[in-house]
């Protein structure tokens, strides 16, 4: 495990600092679940019986960079090399509303696993790469069973979120059939997401459509009524058929942002996103995408002027969310366009004789329409010429 390896090296130093105090420090949670499978994991989260308060004061003492993320609840964030590594005090929960817990701190390493979700989200690595696995965990992440720790029940009415985690954590480590039992009470407290703020629901619902195998899930969300919780109406089968052109076309763009694929599935999913709570940019891309939805069907020299106007991006996931039998080669020539400067601006067209006003504007927008139908060859003269005949 390089990963595991090269933190603890750069670790080294605050695993001494704890020691010194006489406590211990563990990897815990999905980066120990992640290394266990070989895989890379980005965010590393550590615990330990020391107290938040304590360890900000010893760290910042030996000089390390220590920010006091979540403190109220035992969390101080360390940052090295740039990376940030969480440390939290181990809890036990006194009491909960299905939103938030109120917890205590406690020493008991087992204690502080019983409060977490599922078998394999409360596996514990020591610097030593000692294993400690109080729930089976690990032969639940290798057989691929999302099990709860514990009843099923009272880990979902202590969170809520807890019932979209379940399905977000099947798609990418399921290979096992969730348990009915498990299925019904998630459908029995389905309408409890309602619940919960819509950045938690948000969240989940984006790191579920991540995954390859987001189907598998969904499919079961709709079968047990959760999906119409979030969703006022959604449409499985479309994400399906834009799932399959993802395995057969890439789809990336060079500057596509990391959100791309996630907002895309969303958009195939459901054109009704209200109870999600998404950035001004976000929903600005998904209404591009469905107004062009809407049309149901645009001429291909029309599709040019949605390129310059609205963005490639927007019209290849328009394609492949909303046709049928979208044409593939067409697909990949608009992956591989590059749209060059429009040849002429206002005073240009002002050079012409055509005096400042909104007259301009409607000018140069009939000849952009006409210069994007031609394919963004015409040079500056061909569009001058042009805007002299309508003019």
């Amino acid at each position: 495990m390089k990963s595991f390896d090269k933190h603890c090296k750069l670790l080294a130093p605050l695993k001494a600092l704890y020691e010194k105090e006489g406590h211990e420090l563990r990897f815990v949670g999905g980066c120990v679940r992640d290394w266990q499978l070989g895989l890379p994991s980005k965010d590393i989260d550590l615990a330990t019986t020391l107290s938040a308060e304590t360890g900000i004061k010893i760290l910042r003492k030996a000089g390390f960079h220590c920010i006091p993320t979540g403190i109220d609840h035992g969390t101080i964030t360390v940052v090295i090399n740039h990376a940030p590594y969480e440390i939290t005090t181990l809890r036990k929960d006194v009491s909960t509303d299905g939103r938030r817990a109120t917890i205590c701190y406690t020493d008991d390493w087992r204690e502080d696993a019983a409060r977490r979700d599922f078998t394999f989200n409360a596996l514990y690595l020591s610097f030593d790469n000692t294993l400690y696995d109080y729930f089976d965990g690990q032969r639940d992440l290798m057989e691929g069973r999302v099990r709860f720790i514990g009843e099923a029940e009272e880990r979902i009415l202590e969170d809520y979120l807890r019932i979209l985690r379940l399905f977000r954590f099947y798609a990418r480590y399921g290979k096992q059939n969730i348990d009915s039992h498990t299925l019904d009470l998630c459908r029995k407290h389905a309408d409890r997401l309602a619940d919960l703020s819509t950045e938690r629901v948000t969240q989940e619902i984006f790191n579920l459509l991540e995954s390859p195998e987001c189907l598998k899930s969904l499919a079961l969300m709709d079968a047990y009524g959760i999906l119409k919780v979030i969703f006022t109406s959604y449409d499985v089968d479309r994400l399906a058929h834009l799932l399959a052109l993802e395995q057969n076309i890439n789809l990336h763009l060079p500057h596509d942002h990391k959100d791309i694929v996630r907002l895309r599935r969303l958009a195939a999913l459901s054109d009704d996103h209200q109870a999600l709570r998404l950035s001004n940019a976000q929903m600005k891309y998904l209404k591009k995408v469905f107004d062009l939805g809407v049309k149901n069907s645009v001429a291909r020299e029309d599709l040019n002027i949605a390129c310059y106007r609205i963005g490639i991006r927007q019209v290849v996931d328009y394609l492949v969310i909303y046709s049928l039998e979208p044409d593939i080669d067409l697909i990949k020539d608009l992956l591989q366009l590059i749209i060059p400067i429009f040849p002429i601006r206002g005073q240009d067209v002002i050079y012409l004789g055509v005096p400042r006003g909104p007259r301009i504007k409607k000018l140069l927008d009939a000849c952009l329409d006409w210069w994007c139908r031609g394919g963004y060859v015409k040079d500056q003269n061909a569009c001058l010429d042009y805007v002299k005949e309508i003019m």
